[in-house]
């Protein structure tokens, strides 16, 4: 058979566990053992870290400026050390680390001395590998006979795939060569493995290389299209399901998008991308079948939902940004949606108010579960004129608390599963667009004109204080002098600041 030779594509920066050999109390020289050649995992196969000469490329851990960091963190914080001398025998790799004198290095130190630190990991880079039979699942085995350390760090678990992959090496992959007879997989990333005692047997019996290899590269997918390749390779290597990493780059758009207790507009309420990935349809499929298989996304929104609500509910949470979209249609008789032959693609829906309120610079505050209380400062102190030698007026400014409480406003459909199956144009866009616009309705009705009794909030026009300009009994046309009158009124109470705006009928 005719040698070959092939190349793959693995992360840049892996990672393997040691342990501190030697760590006397007030030195600041530590000895450790970061490598081995013990088989360790990999989702292409079993991988062994040749220690032979010239399998290991030391022109820069033997420099004596190598880092040693805390946890493969990046940052002159989270230096604290260099590794001074290395050295290749055996079949292992030791190294001596020398501990800097900044704070954070002495209370590293400190801890390994003490033996509550007694792992290191060491992040490495792979530039060549070749097959050498099989491991003991019949997966290949492979040599490493061309890998460079680049740092080593004080981890607390050895062992643990969760480590991290090359923070300070990030950016994507290294193409490897593999001397071999036979041909590898398609590209493949690996998962970050770590610790000397390397599993002994296969995967999950459930878990293909196949399903592995969907798995990592629809995460990367994800990742790359929301901008979060460093989320994705954390969670490459920690193996989590594609459906748990979808709830995470749905969480990090909802913090983007929205800080509690700050006020945004509208616009900074709806996260797009995640609107778009997010199913009211596989919700409520869900919770009637109770196969929640296909609704990850949704299951892990209502459950981060809960937490930061801190009840529970008998349905299931859903957050506003699922409700609001730039599409325009909604649904008006969901009965008249089923049919053979319709064309759906011309929908008509029902007219509706134009929504306002929120669009003219309305304050939003996202993120509450509590009744909330806002200072206000009611009146403040004064100055005046004062004759030489004669001691001022003293005043004092007075304060008092806006109240806020929660008013809950709802809106309930139901629809049959044939349905969620057969209705053209599709249930679920029909349904949200129509909830979406009914609720901003009553909102907006509720800020202009909301009575302020049951369980209404109080409107504009039924809150005291508020200027009002009469034209006539009842109303008149608006004039220019009517016009400057309002701008006076709103000027003569020093309030001409903040967002300003008209907001007047069709009439």
């Amino acid at each position: 058979m005719n040698a070959k030779t092939e190349t793959m594509r693995v992360p840049a920066v892996l990672h393997r566990g040691g342990v501190i050999e030697a760590a006397g109390a007030g030195a600041a020289r530590v000895e450790a053992s970061f490598s081995s050649e013990e088989p360790v995992r990999r989702p292409f196969g079993w991988e062994v870290l040749g220690h032979g000469p010239g399998e290991v490329r030391t022109e820069w851990i033997g420099s004596g400026r190598a880092p040693v960091l805390v946890d493969h963190q990046s940052g002159i914080e989270n230096q604290v050390g260099v590794v001074e001398a290395v050295s290749f025998a055996g079949g292992r790799g030791r190294a001596r680390l020398r501990f800097g004198k900044s704070a954070r290095a002495k209370e590293v130190l400190d801890r390994v001395a003490d033996g509550e630190l007694s792992s290191v990991s060491v992040g490495y880079r792979v530039h060549a590998m070749r097959q050498e039979g099989e491991g003991e699942d019949g997966a290949p085995l492979f040599r490493v006979t061309d890998w460079e350390p680049l740092e080593i760090s004080l981890v607390s678990v050895p062992a643990d795939p969760t480590v991290g992959v090359g923070r300070s090496h990030a950016g994507g992959e290294v193409e490897v060569i593999i001397e071999g007879d036979e041909a590898m997989p398609e590209s493949v990333s690996t998962r970050n493995d770590a610790g000397t005692a390397a599993p002994k047997g296969p995967p999950a019996a459930e878990t293909s290389a196949r399903e592995e290899r969907s798995r990592v590269s629809e995460i990367l997918a994800i990742g790359r299209q929301f901008e979060m390749m460093e989320e994705a390779m954390e969670a490459v290597r920690e193996g989590i399901p594609v459906a748990e990493f979808r709830g995470r780059v749905l969480d990090h758009l909802g913090k983007r998008s929205a800080t509690p207790m700050v006020a945004t507009s509208m616009h900074g309420l709806v996260t797009e991308p995640a609107a778009r990935d997010y199913s009211l349809a596989r919700l409520i499929g869900a919770q009637i079948t109770g196969d929640w298989s296909r609704a990850g996304l949704e299951r892990e929104v209502h459950q981060e939902l809960t937490r930061q609500i801190g009840r529970s509910t008998s349905g299931a949470w859903v957050p506003t940004w699922a409700l609001c979209s730039r599409a325009t249609l909604t649904s008006s008789n969901a009965g008249a949606l089923v049919g053979t032959e319709h064309m759906g693609t011309l929908f008509i829906d029902e007219l509706k108010p134009m929504i306002k309120v929120i669009e003219l610079g309305a304050t939003v505050l996202n993120g509450l579960s509590k009744d909330v209380a806002i200072p206000r400062k009611t009146a403040g102190s004064t100055a005046a004129w004062v004759a030489e030698d004669t001691a001022p007026a003293e005043s004092t400014p007075s304060f008092d608390q806006i109240t806020l409480s929660p008013n809950q406003l709802a809106a309930a459909v139901s629809y049959s599963r044939r349905m969620l199956v057969q209705a053209d144009p599709a249930i679920e866009e029909l349904l949200r667009n129509d909830l979406r616009s009914e609720i901003a309705i009553a909102v907006d009705r509720a800020a202009i004109n909301g009575s302020g009794t049951g369980s209404e909030p109080r409107g504009i026009l039924n809150t005291t204080g508020v200027n009002a300009v009469v034209i006539g009994p009842d109303g008149g046309p608006i004039t220019w002098e009517k016009v400057v009158e309002c701008q006076t009124a709103v000027a003569d109470d020093n309030a001409n600041l903040g967002a300003l705006a008209y907001l007047t009928n069709a009439r």
